[in-house]
């Protein structure tokens, strides 16, 4: 186990908003030391989460003396029960997302950052390889331990399902009263149905991987799926019928990526052009971006388009501290993690209730949560601190108008 570096960090001790956009504002991130109640953070050494389980080669991750241990990601406080799996890509560690991963966990989800056995990238071994079933079997050996490639050496105990399971099973024995079981089967398995896959490059074909073999809540591919055959193009399994439906898969693309129009040609081959053209994110607000094929055209310093979507060392930041893709990533996160129903569901046929979560909301909501508002009821404190984060606790402000009339607007997908 490696020690973190955490002076990567400039914003340590500041709030990322999304200042002028109103409709992100109710799932703010923050990259802050977590206070009660809000974000927590945890380093977990896959070696004692299984005897099975060895160290790993992440030269990504060495480079920048970064720990390889799991990261957690979670708000105590909340009940949201759905669970957000971060796979990185060739050679990083989960840490060096911890941008995206922070995001993730106050758009309400319980995060595991993965550390797996990602070295060397899939590519590397099939670039040159005219074999259609390389690039699969070499993602079944990663992903569950099946020996299908010599040239690597996963077994079941080192698959990153066997990973994702003893990590859950370690959070559930160590911290009881957060019900990480609930991500558990009755017979000990990983409930897929609560889980979202994210990942980044190799992650990225992880993702879609497991969105073929299970029903998963959702999807969210960042620089990918890349899986090609020479003289062939996209490899056979990509053509593959999945279990989880297109609607619930979103990709985010730099255009100036290498390899982004192999990438959106697999994305348009997994079904995702049905919801709509390539949009770009640059400069959307959240409510604005609509499409499942998200790209962006912005220049970056480090011109490393590949990495600069999700990396943390690559991100680009706007003027008022904010990475530059924060809207893209709550949009995706919005659109397959748990909805912000439940506190704009004010009302039942026109009758003024509060916290239905019955997924409507219509303007007799709007009018019923105005109708609390002026009257400073409790119910409507759903804002914390001033920023639009669930839990309330501060009393009846204007940000808590301002943050409902996000979520109303947002309606519920």
């Amino acid at each position: 186990m490696r020690t973190l570096n955490r002076n990567r960090f400039l914003m340590a001790g500041s709030a990322v908003s999304l200042a002028p956009a109103l409709a992100a504002c109710f799932l703010t991130a923050s990259v802050s030391p977590p206070a009660s109640g809000q974000t927590v953070q945890r380093f977990v050494d896959p070696l004692v989460t299984d005897p099975g389980i060895r160290e790993v080669v992440l030269p990504l991750a060495d480079a920048e003396g970064e720990t390889h241990d799991h990261v957690v990601y979670t708000d105590p406080s909340a009940d949201n029960g759905r669970l957000l799996v971060w796979l990185s890509g060739t050679g990083g560690a989960p840490v060096q997302y911890e941008f995206l991963s922070r995001a993730a966990a106050r758009a309400g989800f319980d995060v595991l950052g993965l550390t797996y056995d990602s070295f060397p990238a899939v590519n590397e071994f099939t670039t040159n390889s005219p074999d259609p079933t390389l690039p699969e079997r070499i993602r079944r050996e990663r992903l569950f331990g099946e020996a299908l490639f010599d040239e690597i050496d996963v077994d079941p105990a080192n698959s990153v399902v066997n990973r994702l399971l003893r990590l859950i099973e370690h959070q559930a024995q160590n911290h009881p009263g957060e019900r990480w079981n609930r991500y558990l089967t009755d017979d000990g398995g990983i409930d897929w149905r609560r889980v979202v896959t994210a990942g980044h490059s190799q992650g990225a074909g992880h993702t879609v991987y497991l969105s073929k073999e299970f029903e998963l809540a959702g999807a969210l591919i960042f620089a990918g799926p890349g899986d090609f055959v020479q003289g062939l193009g996209p490899a056979p399994w990509v053509f593959e019928p999945g279990l989880t439906p297109a609607d619930r898969i979103y990709a985010l693309t730099h255009a100036d990526d290498p390899t982004s129009a192999g990438f959106y040609n697999n994305q348009r081959i997994l079904g995702l052009e049905q919801f709509g053209l390539i949009q770009n994110v640059d400069g959307r607000a959240v409510n604005q971006i609509t499409s499942h094929m998200l790209a962006s055209t912005r220049f970056v310093d480090n011109e490393n388009y590949h990495s600069a979507i999700a990396v943390d060392t690559l991100l680009p930041f706007e003027a008022d501290g904010s990475p530059t893709y924060l809207p893209a990533w709550l949009s995706m996160f919005q659109r397959v993690g748990p909805t912000p129903c439940s506190r704009a569901d004010f009302s039942s046929d026109g009758v003024c209730r509060t916290n239905l979560s019955d997924d409507a909301v219509t303007l007799s909501d709007f009018s019923c949560y105005l109708s609390a508002w002026s009257n400073s009821e409790p119910a409507a404190d759903i804002t914390t601190v001033g920023a639009c984060l669930p839990a309330g606790g501060d009393g009846v402000t204007l940000s808590d108008f301002s943050c409902y009339l996000a979520i109303w607007a947002f309606g519920c997908p």
